[in-house]
């Protein structure tokens, strides 16, 4: 009689009925932990939940608890395809900008490239120029070099037949000299020359 009293006794019973009510909403707990994480994977639980819900409240007609449910599950199936939404938006957005810059790089390494085409075109074209007008000075320089090795060999033949000729009347008058330098050479030619004189005559 005494074990039936203790058994019955109110603290122990409530205690029980508190230990049921605790496992039934840790139990509760982990279930809804467990939905959550199923509807964050795939959004579209939720409105199955939601269609379930209605389908009990079709049949046994709508609680407070049932409605709450509903708008939690809508609540989240919103704020899940919000965020889902924002997520796919950043993504577009992150790859445009990727897309935007790898064009914008593209276009950098071209114009790069072009420039660096410029420059050395212009430094080919400025080598050639240099080139040429080093060629034409070396044309002009023995062109000058030609023409005053040309003068001087003129001028050396000028010299050379005025010093031949200058030779050539020394050596005449020389000659003269010494044919006229006999007094009786002289006078048998003076004679000769009257003789030819008075033939003439």
């Amino acid at each position: 009689m005494g074990k039936e009293a203790k058994a019955a006794h109110p603290t122990d019973v409530h205690r029980k009925e508190q230990r049921k009510k605790e496992l039934k909403r840790n139990k509760w707990n982990r279930q809804e932990h467990k939905i959550i994480e199923d509807i964050k994977k795939d959004p579209e639980v939720a409105l199955k939940i939601i269609k379930e819900i209605d389908a009990k409240e079709r049949a046994h007609g709508p609680t407070e608890r049932s409605t709450q449910r509903k708008a939690d599950m809508q609540n989240l199936y919103d704020t899940l395809k919000k965020k889902e939404r924002r997520e796919k938006e950043e993504a577009e957005r992150k790859k445009k900008e990727e897309i935007a810059e790898k064009k914008k790089q593209a276009e950098d390494r071209k114009k790069a490239q072009e420039e660096r085409f410029e420059r050395e075109q212009r430094e080919m074209e400025k080598r050639e120029e240099e080139e040429r007008k080093r060629l034409v000075e070396s044309i002009r320089r023995k062109r000058e070099e030609a023409e005053e090795q040309s003068k001087r060999e003129e001028k050396e033949m000028i010299a050379s037949v005025e010093a031949h000729r200058a030779e050539e009347e020394a050596q005449a008058e020389a000659e003269e000299r010494e044919t006229f330098s006999d007094p009786e050479e002289v006078k048998e030619g003076a004679q000769e020359a009257g003789g030819v004189k008075e033939k003439g005559g």
